[in-house]
């Protein structure tokens, strides 16, 4: 009997269920496709949240929170930047799904912004009550409070404090 290992990196059916749950708890105002790839590339990989480079206030309260660092973890994690550049066409497939399905508010996302629609909003709240993990859920708390602070606010902070894209 073969066995596979699953890399929720690289499904495009995961991307668009962490997507939904992200922009639930963005629901306020539209968001950049940028700052939600980098969001989902972190909540696609919780080990790799502790390279962020974080606030100190961030930085503690993530240590209380016992998500697992990379070298917790079986698997041997390529660089951040490699693996993010491997995850994007499977991003942007999960959004082109989401957008196709009117999960998502047209008008936005024509112009690069994403925002789930009324028909999404009601998708990302029956996610919740469907299984998930612990992990998942305790880094989708943290990720959606960091991204949306103002150390993370503009696109340059948000790379550099990334660490996953270096150009203008």
């Amino acid at each position: 009997m073969k066995s596979r290992l699953w890399y929720p990196q690289l499904d495009p059916s995961s991307a668009v269920r962490r997507f939904a749950r992200l922009l639930r708890l963005w629901s306020k105002s539209p968001e950049t496709m940028e700052r939600l790839f980098i969001a989902d590339f972190f909540l696609a990989s919780p080990n790799l949240i502790d390279r962020l480079q974080m606030p100190s206030e961030y930085r503690k309260k993530y240590a209380s929170l016992g998500l697992p660092k990379p070298k917790d973890s079986f698997l041997t994690f390529p660089s951040s930047s490699m693996l993010f550049h491997t995850m994007e066409p499977v991003q942007k497939e999960g959004l082109n799904s989401m957008a196709g399905k009117a999960l998502l508010e047209l008008s936005d996302y024509e112009v690069s912004k994403v925002k789930l629609s009324d028909e999404g909003l009601a998708f990302a709240e029956k996610l919740e009550n469907s299984p998930r993990s612990n992990i998942e859920d305790v880094a989708l708390e943290f990720i959606a409070d960091i991204f949306k602070s103002p150390e993370f606010s503009g696109k340059m902070e948000l790379r550099t404090r990334s660490g996953l894209r270096f150009y203008e």
